[in-house]
């Protein structure tokens, strides 16, 4: 397989901090070394620095990175290439989604990431992130992203949410989102293969 591994350096806006370092840590423990003895065709781009430092700001740069990621994604798939994108931020998915032009995506990650900017009570940008890609928030900033068309709830799995806030709960009650747990989750794709969602998100 051909294979593009994309770099989004970022946790929270900022550059490298926090899990931001995580794709490079990925990358130096030899992640793309092991694909290419697997065989695999692999390339590494990142995206580097999206904003200056004294730019920085959550959300401002959450969404600079999502164009950024749309567009290496999109590259990718024109190349034939399978596109891995390796990031700090949940939100960066919805960059993802947006250069693939994803119709369905498999979310599995302990949180819901369900809330939005009147449901929150923490403020914290990554917790409204499938929210966002679900179109349920910052529906101007996504809108800009290069490609960017919501998924429908539908078409959506949340794998292996365990740590709910009660708003998201009530939301999860009224969304026609599927629920499962990991061992589950190939079968779940099907269900959505067979639904007649194009490229799935993962």
């Amino acid at each position: 397989m051909n294979i593009s591994i994309i770099l989004a350096s970022y946790d929270s806006g900022h550059f490298h901090g926090g899990c931001g370092q995580g794709p490079d840590a990925l990358i130096s423990g030899g992640l793309a070394e092991a694909l290419k003895l697997a065989g695999h065709d692999v390339e590494v781009n990142d995206i580097g620095k999206v904003v200056e430092d004294e730019e920085e700001r959550e959300i401002g740069t959450g969404f600079a990175v999502c164009n950024a990621v749309s567009g290496e994604v999109r590259m990718a798939l024109d190349k034939k290439r399978f596109p891995i994108v390796l990031a700090g931020n949940c939100l960066t998915a919805a960059g993802a989604v947006a250069g693939a032009g994803a119709d369905a995506i498999i979310w599995a990650d302990q949180h819901g990431d369900l809330n939005t900017p009147e449901t929150t009570t923490t403020g914290f940008l990554d917790g409204m992130a499938l929210a966002t890609v679900l179109g349920l928030c910052w529906r101007r900033m996504a809108n800009q992203i290069p490609g960017f068309k919501p998924v429908d709830p539908s078409r959506s799995v949340l794998v292996n949410a365990r740590d709910l806030d009660a708003a998201e709960r009530e939301l999860l009650e009224k969304l026609p989102i599927v629920r499962t747990e990991c061992p589950d989750w190939k079968s779940a794709a099907q269900r959505l293969k067979a639904d007649g969602a194009r490229p799935v998100h993962m």
